[in-house]
């Protein structure tokens, strides 16, 4: 068999990923692996990677529909066997032919967007049942399905209404990175440029790869996405349009998310869309990744109190700094954004702050079973006051709480006393089985942190979190090498 060669930029992380594909490449007899998730998440180059060494057959799907897709895959087939094309009308021809010519021996095959060519024949489900269960049995072929449509790929393979429901041996949603392998993209700078760079840009590695690696935050942001023509600058809408059919009014929903967390009364007056319509929208978009939906954590289930934010931090980035300045930016005008970035940077990064400190908190083995935030009131001389707890982590078997705040700047230690002593206040209004609980801090910099600790904080500050994100990398590396 020909060996595919295979060149990749910037892959980072994915061990879970290529573990999980690696496990169903092992396992004997026929597999059908769905691996689904986001556009620009990193699918295809972790088809790439998974492929180094093995005999691995891959086509990209376009959108020409079936036969022009059949014929580009008879080719890349008998490339792959330096054979002649086989005579092929379906996909179920150049599946026999590939059965045939693997000859018993373990074969990767690889269809990427194969949500492209649902979209254009919708009876391909169906087909890729009858391959499934009639050409590939008794086969050592592994076909995977790779797809960005969520929508697509949830209703026309993982739907239990999809005649391929069943069918699938492995599936696997493809995630943004997490923060401690995001920041690795940027490796000349400080760490704390690097955070600020990936609190912004989040974990989406087709969007981390467009930087300068060694380049600071806000050069990055003028080059990469203030430019008009740069691919960051309508990466937003060009994400909308390919998704959806309508984008304009997700496009009002989205902006309407960008100061920060919200109700769906509030977020549909400032998107003008009637209330008991934004549900369906705020579903699409959560399905997307874009948006992501929050209870208190001690309500996590119970359909009460819901607030809905941005999940990616791109987006609430560009919803803050971009679209507000697109006149200007038309214009070549930059002066406009850069000045408003300046003067609300520290804010927006403090928002983002919130899910650094949990990802940092697990890796310390601090966060109890169930983390998230928590907000509710109080009456105080006969006023209503409203009440954040910005990380609330609820363990009721053991009836453990840990309660944290979070603050994107340097505290000086009488300060940090003060944010503690809030927070314990707070923390009292939070219903749960009390039995021990746990007070905690996490800053740029705190100081006197260690007498904090010493008397029973939780304290942490970039430091320490750049301690935890390499030695998870460092053990993560040790697994990958021993």
């Amino acid at each position: 068999m020909q060996k595919i060669i295979i060149m990749i930029r910037k892959f980072i992380d994915r061990d879970e990923e290529l573990a999980f594909l690696e496990r169903k490449y092992r396992e004997s007899g026929p597999q059908m692996v769905v691996l689904y998730g986001r556009r620009r998440v990193g699918k295809t180059e972790l088809i790439r990677a998974f492929g180094e060494g093995k005999p691995l057959l891959y086509h990209l799907a376009d959108k020409r529909g079936t036969a022009a897709n059949v014929a580009l895959l008879a080719r890349a087939a008998a490339a792959f066997f330096q054979d002649v094309p086989p005579a092929a009308e379906g996909f179920e021809d150049i599946f026999r032919y590939l059965v045939r010519r693997a000859a018993g021996q373990r074969l990767a095959v690889a269809l990427d967007e194969f949500t492209y060519l649902v979209e254009k024949d919708p009876a391909l489900p169906s087909v890729f049942q009858r391959i499934v269960d009639e050409v590939l049995r008794g086969s050592e072929v592994m076909l995977v399905l790779c797809g960005s449509s969520m929508e697509m790929m949830e209703r026309g393979v993982l739907s239990a209404k999809s005649p391929l429901y069943g069918r699938r041996t492995g599936d696997w949603r493809v995630q943004p990175l997490p923060y401690r392998h995001a920041v690795q993209f940027f490796p000349k700078l400080p760490f704390a440029e690097r955070l600020r760079t990936a609190m912004v840009f989040g974990g989406i590695p087709a969007h981390l790869a467009l930087l300068d690696d060694g380049l600071p935050l806000m050069e990055n942001a003028r080059r990469h996405v203030l430019a008009k023509g740069e691919p960051l600058h309508g990466e937003v809408e060009i994400l909308l349009k390919e998704e959806l059919r309508d984008p304009s009014t997700y496009l009002r929903v989205l902006d309407a998310l960008a100061p920060g967390s919200a109700k769906v009364v509030d977020i549909a007056h400032a998107a003008g869309v009637e209330a008991k319509d934004l549900p369906k929208y705020l579903g699409v978009l959560q399905r997307l990744g874009y948006v992501e939906r929050r209870q208190p954590v001690d309500l996590v289930g119970r359909g009460k109190r819901s607030l809905y934010l941005l999940a990616d931090p791109f987006f609430a980035f560009w919803f803050a700094f971009v679209l507000p300045h697109r006149s200007a930016l038309e214009l070549g005008d930059t002066g406009p954004a850069e000045e408003a970035i300046r003067r609300g940077l520290d804010a927006f990064l403090g928002r983002q702050f919130e899910r650094v400190a949990a990802e940092a908190l697990g890796l310390a083995s601090l966060s109890p079973a169930r983390l998230g935030n928590w907000w509710g009131h109080r009456r105080r001389e006969g006023r209503r006051e409203e009440v954040e707890i910005d990380l609330v982590g609820l363990d009721e078997a053991k009836r453990e709480a840990l309660f944290v705040e979070c603050k994107w700047s340097d505290l000086a230690e009488a300060e940090a006393r003060r944010v503690l002593a809030r927070l314990r206040e707070a923390a009292s209004l939070v219903e749960w089985p009390r039995q021990r609980e746990r007070y905690g801090l996490v800053a740029r910099s705190v100081a006197g942190a260690d007498r904090l600790r010493g008397e029973g904080f939780v304290v942490m500050d970039l430091k320490d979190i750049e301690g935890l994100f390499a030695a998870k990398e460092s053990a993560t590396e040790q697994r990958r090498t021993g």
